[in-house]
């Protein structure tokens, strides 16, 4: 079971079912077995014989009302709908699980056109859970199909659906929310209206969490934004929410989480600044309320600005530091932001003190920790150790199917069937979740560059953070990324010292029975070497092993088709090429993909330059392709043409058009200068201009060198990041290594001088530590008295520049009779 092997299992099973037919084990082991080799029959025959032969069941029994359920779970697989509402009916009485019982009684009377009894069976269940969606789907199904005879959603049915929850349970806090799914124009501000006031004054702070699918529909965002606008001018005017009600003003506390919504919204629209000045008004006011310091954090981070983002979560973390979830999101910040040594003492605070936290952390299987940690460690140039947390995230996804062979035997004895089967078969496609795709596609794009960019072969900065910088400059950078890469070695000679060392005392202490036994290995069995790892002898073999995972089970990710074309193509495998860009023009919208646009582009242009064969490659390529891209003519013509009908279905869109533009460079080299001095910078007129597609744009450009591209004039790729900087000026990603140095020299001391908790910004090279000059030893600079009289405030920063995003600039703010440097 635990391989696959159906066919053998089922042999097994038969033999165990014959040698011990007296235990419940063998009768339900090979009935499930031929429920997983889609023999429905044999499995339903089977275990009939084995009820047949059971002595008289007691009530309420769990283990025989699981077996019932999975009986008919079986018959709906079968198609025997029928068969298995008449089972569930006549066992309803025996079946403990009244929940699962409605929940199947309800899908089969809906798949067999009984929609009355559907209906029944639905409010049954919304009787006892008016929260829960599923059973609002089938309430709203069966509704709608009683109505027009097909269960597609209508949009009138659905809404009368909601009203009648509503009418029944006013309180359902789903139903009225779902059912503004359904409305516009002025009912919907009206149900929108009614919906917010509530929560407003009650204080809620995921109320616009909750309302953000709303907000991709133009009319209801214009809606909302009246209400908001309503609600600031009515609390302004006479302190109440509506100003045309003759209502007593509100409670303080309205105004604070109205304020709060504002924020959100404007976090939400990207009017970053005046987020951040409703935020710093009202701390004024409530200087200890965490979850605006959250807040702060949250529109620095959506910003681009990881730096000042992590400095204010760690002021809400000092604030509230028994709070799990902030503790967890201020160390992830630290991560972003490039604070790698500052995230491992946060994440000690919610840890075992008897190990270290990252052992403690990847011990967990904590996948978002260890993801991050190895996107920060790659932008840092530790591509070793980047892979390293690659690998040991692919570990445990070994290790979680490897945990599922206890349960083959226990589900067994339980007879927890149905979850056994969920089980199984979430398994077989684990490795579809999204944090194994995200961690895949960083390591092929790791070993990609270590192909074009071999380690020992790197002679200048290997993210182009020396693009723009004088060479002395850049000499400087250079040797700082040499001592920290010696300064890594050491400490990886160390560990693996200290590693050898606990070993060795592990195996002093271990019976020699366990010595001897070869199913117990050694504690550093497995680790793995991040200087190995980043000088593979074979890279776009070892990112193969990641890659063909995330090619069979998730086949509906574009991204997997064009990571595999970037891996085969340098392999010069056209098969293969040909293979994935065909499985990703079969997907929707794929051909309006602009990095699966560059890919197909790259691949006729490799046609073309291949010319044609009589090889059995050849052959295959000339029947295939015109299936593809019809009347292929292998010329640059065609591919001319292919390039430009591209950017006119799309010349509206930012990354199309940059894309349209790199592939031009790829089909007419003679012209590749003229064609990046023209390169789109970001402005109003795109669509789909975010600093995260800049940031993108941007290292494309400054890894040309080790791309098809070409090496790009460094005038350009200035000219790009200034751009993008002058579009984006909180964002981080944009500024130059020197300018990164002073936003963290200023947060540094921008913490020290004023901030509630005396946190500070510790950068992770030792060398930037001692140019600095600063004293970056954890203390309090305030009492926690203080913070009645001082509220908390962004800092006085001396020599801000233009540049500098506004936590770190100085403005003068006047507070009653105290004046206050925000």
């Amino acid at each position: 079971m635990q391989l696959r092997d159906y066919e053998g299992c089922r042999d097994i099973r038969y033999k165990l079912l014959l040698l011990r037919p007296s235990q419940k084990a063998s009768w339900i082991g090979y009935a499930l077995i031929h429920h997983l080799l889609g023999n429905y029959e044999i499995a339903l025959t089977v275990i009939n014989e084995f009820k047949k032969g059971q002595s008289e069941i007691p009530q309420f029994d769990y283990e025989h009302s699981e077996l019932l359920l999975y009986q008919a779970m079986i018959m709906l697989e079968a198609g025997k709908e029928h068969a298995a509402l008449e089972h569930l009916n006549q066992c309803s009485n025996e079946i403990v699980d009244k929940i699962s019982l409605l929940e199947m009684k309800a899908q089969l009377h809906l798949k067999l056109g009984q929609y009355e009894e559907a209906i029944e069976c639905s409010w049954s269940l919304i009787d006892r859970n008016q929260e829960n969606s599923l059973y609002l789907e089938l309430l709203a199904q069966a509704n709608t199909a009683l109505v027009s005879g097909i269960t597609d959603a209508n949009t009138e049915t659905t809404k009368k659906t909601y009203e009648s929850v509503i009418a029944r349970y006013p309180r359902s806090r789903l139903s009225r929310r779902l059912i503004l799914n359904y409305c516009s124009g002025d009912e919907f501000l009206q149900r929108l209206d009614a919906y917010l006031k509530p929560y407003i004054r009650k204080g809620v702070p995921p109320l616009f969490i909750q309302l953000v699918g709303l907000l991709n529909d133009s009319e209801k965002l214009s809606a909302f934004e009246s209400l908001l606008t309503k609600y600031r001018n009515g609390m302004s005017a006479i302190g109440s929410l509506d100003a045309q009600e003759s209502n007593e003003k509100e409670a303080p506390t309205t105004d604070v989480w109205l304020n709060y919504l504002l924020a959100q919204y404007y976090n939400f629209k990207r009017r970053y600044q005046e987020a951040i000045e409703i935020i710093d008004s009202q701390l004024l006011s409530t200087p200890t309320l965490v979850d605006f310091y959250v807040l702060k954090a949250d529109v620095f981070h959506d910003a681009g600005d990881y730096i000042t983002a992590s400095r204010w979560m760690e002021e809400a973390q000092s604030l509230d530091t028994a709070d799990r979830f902030i503790n967890a999101r201020c160390t992830k910040f630290m991560v972003e932001a490039h604070r790698l040594e500052d995230a491992t003492n946060m994440a000690s605070k919610f840890t075992r003190g008897n190990t270290s936290p990252k052992e403690y952390l990847s011990e967990m299987q904590c996948m978002w920790f260890l993801l991050d940690n190895a996107r920060a460690l790659k932008e840092m140039g530790r591509l070793g150790d980047a892979l390293k947390l690659c690998h040991e995230v692919q570990q445990h996804y070994r290790n979680i199917l490897d945990d599922q062979l206890d349960f083959h035997s226990y589900c067994l004895r339980k007879v927890t069937l149905r979850s056994y089967v969920e089980t199984l078969r979430l398994e077989d496609r684990l490795r579809d979740h999204q944090s194994y795709f995200d961690t895949a596609q960083l390591a092929v794009e790791i070993y990609l560059q270590l192909y074009s960019q071999p380690l020992d072969s790197i002679d200048e900065s290997p993210h182009g953070e020396n693009d723009g910088m004088s060479s002395s400059e850049a000499k400087k950078l250079r040797n700082k990324q040499r001592k920290a890469a010696k300064r890594a070695e050491a400490e990886a000679a160390r560990a693996r010292a200290e590693q050898e060392r606990r070993e060795q005392a592990a195996r002093s202490r271990q019976p020699a029975s366990e010595e001897a036994n070869a199913d117990n290995p050694s504690i550093g069995e497995n680790d793995l070497d991040a200087n190995l790892l980043a000088r593979p002898e074979d890279p776009l073999e070892e990112a193969s092993k990641f890659l063909l995972p995330l090619l069979d089970l998730s086949p509906k990710i574009i991204e997997a088709y064009c990571l595999a074309f970037e891996v085969y193509e340098r392999k010069r495998k056209f098969l293969l090429m040909l293979k994935w860009i065909s499985r990703g023009l079969q997907l929707t919208n794929s051909r309006d993909n602009p990095w699966f646009h560059e890919c197909c582009v790259r691949f006729l242009l490799q046609l073309h330059s291949r010319g044609k064969s009589d090889d059995v490659v050849g052959k295959v390529l000339t029947s295939e392709v015109p299936k593809l891209f019809s009347e292929w003519p292998e010329n640059i013509s065609f591919v001319q043409e292919y390039n430009k009908r591209f950017n006119h279905r799309n010349q509206d869109t930012y990354p199309h058009v940059f894309r349209y533009t790199l592939c031009q460079c790829l089909i007419d080299p003679q012209h590749r200068d003229n064609y990046l001095s023209k390169i789109p910078l970001p402005n109003d007129n795109f669509k789909g201009v975010t600093w995260q597609e800049c940031r993108t744009c941007l290292d494309i450009l400054r890894r040309g060198q080790w791309t098809l591209l070409g090496r790009c004039d460094p005038s350009v790729i200035e000219k790009y990041r200034s751009a993008c900087n002058e579009y984006f000026p909180m964002a981080n990603a944009f500024l130059t290594t020197s300018q990164i140095d002073i936003l963290r020299q200023n947060m540094i001391e921008a913490a020290n001088s004023s901030a509630i908790s005396g946190v500070f910004l510790t950068p992770n090279d030792k060398d930037q530590l001692s140019e600095l000059n600063t004293d970056h030893e954890s203390k309090l600079s305030n009492e926690f008295s203080r913070l009645t009289t001082e509220p908390m405030v962004n800092g006085d920063l001396k020599d801000s520049t233009s540049w500098i995003p506004q936590s770190c600039k100085q403005v003068t703010v006047t507070n009653k009779a105290t004046d206050i440097v925000v």
